[in-house]
């Protein structure tokens, strides 16, 4: 992902934003690192109740950092996975 400050100041604004929370970043680096995590198993993780990791991880997905997705196995469980491998923000 290439944010460039001069061409989509309110599409880099808004990832800029997401990217604010040491939370935020801790769970992109996670994710990252393993390219998916069941949503419960970041909890211990990030060490914050699963009603905030869920809130943190809906910011993250609505900038676009990251998809969230039901486990195909008929469990209630969700998938996290980066949208990107490397974000690059031209100033």
């Amino acid at each position: 992902m290439k944010l460039n400050l001069q061409k989509d100041f309110k599409n880099t604004a808004d990832i800029l934003w997401a990217l604010s929370s040491e939370v935020r970043l801790k769970i992109l680096q996670l994710v990252s690192g393993r390219k998916e995590y069941r949503l419960k198993d970041l909890e211990p993780l990030i060490r914050c109740g699963m009603s905030n990791l869920s809130q943190q991880v809906k910011i993250l997905e609505e900038a676009g950092l990251v998809t969230k997705e039901k486990i195909k196995d008929g469990s209630t469980a969700k998938l996290i996975r980066p949208s990107y491998d490397k974000i690059s923000i031209e100033f």
